[in-house]
């Protein structure tokens, strides 16, 4: 699977959602491990989730919310 096809990025400040450790595990338990539905990458002062599909990156800002710039 191509990085490009997932095109629906959320990103989440760790100042904003220091319980970053419970995003993480909600991720899995709803959507499975990264590489298949959505893939992460981790930088300094956020975390960024990027999905397949735009349903999983909906589900994901309902419980967790969304600090990208608009």
């Amino acid at each position: 699977m191509k990085l490009a096809q997932y095109q629906y990025p959320v990103r989440v400040t760790w100042l904003r959602n220091p319980r970053w450790n419970l995003m993480c595990a909600w991720c899995i338990e709803h959507l499975g491990l990264p590489g298949d539905r959505y893939i992460t990458d981790v930088q300094e002062d956020h975390m960024q989730w990027y999905f397949l599909s735009q349903q999983d990156q909906l589900l994901f800002i309902l419980a967790w919310g969304d600090d990208s710039e608009q």
